[in-house]
């Protein structure tokens, strides 16, 4: 194996123990061999450290394995950031595998591209279980751009594979707040497109599939859980939001419901937000969705 680290592939993981070998498998195929692979298994009790063990022991490419306390994807994350090596992270779910091929021709367009101190990194698509782009395409004639603008100016829609540059990501982390799991993966890509936007790439790099017991197939359950995380999502998302009235007004009515969830007054809310007469508007509405997601969730427990 070639010592040198180029990019690092991060994957959280939790009790997949039957997929996760699919990225491995990926991984092993691809012919650009200059990149550690980074898990945290997030206190998996199927195997996957032995499975990880006996991978590591083939020695084919580089693995650090990292096990902590069943706390969350987002504190994985946070718990792999001082593990990152070389230029570009690339966050690879464990029910994703890589194309063939993708890691050589990622690395070719990153060295091609100019004036890379002024990105921060790059965006490209999905494959789904039908090898379609997951989403809709990027728009027209336009090279590079902000993640958050894509959505809300352009109404892209659908998970992208995004490749982020490491010495921007060592400068941030998720906020994790005691007793919570889950947040939104959008609040850490918006800070990095704060500072940069991100070059396009109209190819599939990555195939995903949403597993029965993906996040975005319980998000409801994981929303609840982690109110004040969610809360900060919905924040996050109107003070980017401009272009699609739509979403704003759903992303305050959602702002609003996970702060009455999170405990919070009234006053706090109005203090918080960026919208103060939209807000106030719904501050009712708020209310009545608070009470419908709180009822939809204890009905689907039972």
């Amino acid at each position: 194996m070639n010592s040198e680290c180029i990019m690092t592939i991060f994957t959280p993981t939790y009790n997949r123990a039957y997929i996760l070998k699919n990225a491995y498998e990926s991984l092993i195929k691809q012919n650009f061999k200059q990149f550690k692979w980074v898990i945290v298994d997030d206190g998996s009790t199927d195997g996957t450290k032995e499975t990880v063990e006996s991978w590591i022991l083939e020695n084919k490419i580089r693995i650090q394995y990292i096990y902590q306390k069943n706390q969350g994807r987002f504190k994985a994350f946070n718990t792999a950031i001082p593990y990152f090596e070389g230029e570009l992270e690339i966050t690879l779910d464990s029910d994703d595998y890589l194309l063939d091929n993708a890691l050589d021709e990622i690395y070719l367009i990153w060295n091609n591209i100019p004036n890379k101190k002024n990105l921060s990194g790059i965006i490209s698509y999905f494959e789904d279980e039908n090898f379609n782009i997951i989403g809709n395409e990027f728009p027209k004639n336009i090279t590079y751009e902000r993640s958050y603008v894509l959505y809300d100016k352009y109404k892209l829609k659908g998970d992208k594979f995004m490749i982020f540059r490491i010495d921007i990501i060592k400068q941030l982390s998720y906020k994790i707040y005691l007793g919570e799991r889950f947040g939104g993966d959008a609040i850490l890509f918006n800070k990095i497109n704060d500072l940069f936007p991100m070059y396009i790439i109209r190819k599939c790099f990555c195939h995903r599939e949403y597993q029965k017991d993906s996040i975005t197939n319980n998000l409801l359950k994981h929303h609840i859980s982690s109110p004040k995380g969610i809360r900060d999502h919905y924040y996050d998302c109107i003070i980017h939001e401009k272009y699609n009235k739509i979403n704003i007004l759903k992303h305050t009515l959602g702002f609003i419901s996970y702060s009455y969830l999170s405990n919070d007054s009234v006053s706090d809310i109005l203090k918080k937000t960026n919208r103060k007469i939209l807000t106030l508007l719904l501050i009712i509405p708020g209310y009545v969705y608070k009470c419908i997601l709180v009822l939809k969730n204890n009905i689907m427990k039972r």
